[in-house]
């Protein structure tokens, strides 16, 4: 569901500014004048950012005391109750979701999630009845490691993932929270190399991983569980990463997915011993989830049976011959979570009912018998990690909510005039990265209707009248908007300029305000990562960094016209993610980076046309720089700094600053509204930014394998 890392030697960096971002973007709202919405947002924060269900229900309960003429938000709310209940394994959760029928007959949708969930406690009290055990949810971890394509150990307690500090491969025990490291490469200055993805053995005693090496090329290795006798199986020099799934239960091969830089990915059996590569077949899929059936005959497959579709479909492929067939294919979404232990059943998910929930479908010799069974309705887009042997699905559940908002602040000190005031629009906690219009009159900025952790949904960008307050929804014809950047407007006010993909394209595009239509500004290959783009005064060129897997970035201007790149910086050493502003009058470029021996954090200036480029602030160890902006007048650049604590769980030190073009005038702000991407009005006297919270955790689904007569 996630793609890998973006950039090879700034993950460190990456990761040090969503943590810094994430722990800084909270405002705190007046609960005397609160909207049923908001008061409904604020309950699910406490559900799933603080996982505190009890004070959740208080706030859900409070809320339909309070406004109950909102029936469309108290119904949901009362949905919400029995959510709690039931993950806290109460037998109120029936009550709570018999309420729901009863008291809001007329919300159709929060009445149909209410029914399934009573359909399916019903299901499972006649199992325990019937001697079955209890089906239960509990929150098995929420520390470092929840990523996308981490390896669990078959008892569910172990957990290897990506130590982001030093991009060693690390191990942690989700019974004591015990971390360790696997292999020990040295810091980021030392080696750009890392680890990432991996799959235990059978026994348990050993992991196999993807490796990104120095020479940057990828890399197939196999570690002990006691760290002991690390080994590379393979190397690929035409491929961007060799990804591990699962072993075959003889511990004999490796399924793996080998996505080329060039051309179709693979899906391969590499030998656990020698590194022989069997291919079974290619697939059009850039990185397909493949689970392997406990006897290893058989691949369950989940992609999208279209390129430029986000909908998935689950195949089955033979291992010995590579044959592949359709097993669930629907419009909806789906994908696999894995085999039955007995191998007799795939277990997948699918919003097919319009809201994820977990299926399952007999299996025979490869094909399905039957039709699927809705087993439990509420998944909520979680990410599979593992169907373990004894029948539990762990998964992870990732909530992230965020909203666009405007204050009125001094252009003097920045002091902000009074309470920043949340954007009215349609789609609540699923707003970010606004930008204002040339004229001030309209804010774009970036919906997920999903939801913000619904990464592989459909683009829209979103275009507010701000005195009318009037807001339209566009979406363009591109397939997704890259979640570093948001749509920045151009000079004319009638585009924006978005950086996303295109089937097999990525880039930048401009997209037309009025009719979502898409033209391809910049192209670059797979292997090349563009983060942050802004537009020339005049339209005729755009700014951005890129960063090609062999360097560290360059800062380049592209001229529309002719096609070509013109460098105007490079970048030496790990420099993180540059952000670039253009000066009002279109003659200086601002940009980030880093020192190369200390790596501390620069904001530098170089000529728009091309030049020498030099250094306007250096900031100090642990310090970054975010959210740079030209005041109106190009007086000043303002920029945002954070400063990390040693300790991972102190929030950072948030401070705006500004410092004149030629490094004098430095001033510490009085603006605090702890955001991100600060965008700063025409007039000087208004700011837009956008709040995020952001929750990763490791569930554990059990007794949901319920026994019956095949």
């Amino acid at each position: 569901m996630h793609q890998r890392k973006a950039i090879v030697g700034m993950a460190a960096l990456l990761a040090a500014f969503l943590v810094s971002a994430l722990a800084a973007a909270y405002v705190q709202s007046d609960s005397s004048r609160q909207t049923a919405e908001e008061l409904y947002q604020a309950a699910l924060l406490k559900k799933e950012a603080e996982g505190d269900l009890n004070g959740a229900i208080k706030l859900f309960q409070g809320l339909i005391v309070k406004f109950p003429g909102q029936r469309d938000v108290a119904a949901m709310a009362q949905l919400q109750i029995g959510v709690c209940y039931e993950k806290l394994g109460l037998k109120q959760a029936q009550e709570a979701y018999q309420k729901v029928i009863e008291k809001y007959p007329d919300q159709s949708e929060a009445v149909k999630a209410a029914g399934e969930k009573l359909a399916l406690l019903t299901r499972t009290q006649a199992a325990v009845k019937n001697g079955g055990k209890e089906f239960r949810i509990r929150r098995v971890y929420d520390g470092a490691g929840l990523e996308w394509g981490n390896g669990l150990s078959s008892d569910g307690r172990y957990l290897v993932y990506t130590d982001w500090d030093t991009g060693d491969l690390a191990v942690v025990d989700l019974v004591t929270s015990q971390h360790r490291r696997l292999t020990d490469k040295g810091p980021w200055t030392k080696t750009a190399e890392m680890g990432e993805n991996s799959a235990f053995s059978p026994d348990d005693k050993q992991i196999a991983y993807g490796w990104y090496s120095q020479n940057h090329i990828p890399e197939l290795r196999v570690i002990g569980f006691d760290g002991s006798n690390p080994r590379v199986l393979c190397r690929s020099e035409q491929s961007r990463w060799i990804r591990p799934h699962a072993w075959t239960p003889d511990g004999k091969e490796i399924l793996t997915v080998v996505m080329r830089e060039v051309g179709p990915s693979q899906v391969a059996m590499i030998s656990a011993t020698n590194g022989t590569i069997r291919v079974l077949r290619d697939l059009q899929a850039e990185n397909p989830e493949l689970d392997l059936s406990p006897d290893g005959r058989y691949i369950a497959c989940s992609m999208s049976p279209e390129r430029i579709s986000s909908k998935r479909d689950v195949f089955i492929i033979k291992t010995d011959s590579g044959e592949i067939s359709p097993l669930v294919a629907h419009a909806a979404d789906d994908y696999s979570l894995g085999w039955e232990p007995d191998g007799g059943r795939i277990f997948f998910a699918s919003d097919r009912t319009g809201s994820y929930g977990v299926w399952r479908v007999q299996v025979s010799d490869g094909r399905a018998q039957g039709s699927p069974i809705l087993v439990n309705a509420g998944f909520d887009k979680a990410e599979p990690v593992r169907l373990t042997p004894d029948g539990v699905l762990y998964y992870i559940q990732d909530q992230m909510l965020s909203e666009v908002y405007v204050a009125a602040i001094d252009p003097d000190t920045g002091k902000i005039q009074a309470a920043p005031a949340v954007v009215k629009v349609r789609y609540s906690g699923a707003n970010a990265a606004p930008d204002w219009s040339p004229d001030g009159k309209r804010l774009a900025y970036r919906t997920n209707p999903g939801g913000m952790a619904t990464y592989s949904a459909p683009a829209v960008i979103s275009v507010l009248d701000v005195g009318t307050g009037e807001e339209r929804q566009i979406v363009p014809a591109i397939d997704n908007i890259n979640f570093n950047d948001g749509p920045r407007w151009a000079p004319d006010g009638r585009s924006v300029l978005v950086i996303g993909t295109r089937g097999e394209e990525k880039g930048i595009y401009r997209v037309d305000v009025e009719n979502g239509a898409a033209v391809p500004l910049v192209i670059v290959p797979q292997s090349q990562y563009i983060f942050h783009a802004v537009w020339s005064s005049d339209a005729k060129s755009i700014f951005y960094p890129q960063y090609p897997q062999e360097d560290p970035g360059r800062i380049l201007r592209h001229d529309l016209d002719s096609g070509k790149d013109t460098e105007l910086a490079r970048m030496i050493g790990l420099v993180g993610n540059s952000i670039v502003a253009l000066s009002p009058d279109g003659k200086f470029l601002a940009f980030t980076s880093r020192d190369e021996v200390r790596q501390l954090a620069k904001l530098n200036l170089v000529p728009s046309t091309g030049g020498e480029s030099r250094e306007v602030f250096r900031g100090q160890e642990n310090e970054h720089i975010r959210s740079i902006n030209w005041t109106p007048d190009g007086r000043f650049i303002w920029f945002e700094k954070h400063t990390l604590s040693e300790d991972p769980k102190v929030p950072p030190k948030i401070e705006c600053w500004r410092v004149s073009p030629d490094g004098g005038n430095l001033q510490k702000l009085e603006l605090n509204y702890r955001g991100l991407q600060l965008r700063v009005h025409p007039d000087g006297r208004q700011i837009a930014f956008w709040t995020s919270q952001d929750t990763r955790e490791l569930w554990a689904l059990e007794n949901f394998l319920i026994s019956e007569k095949r």
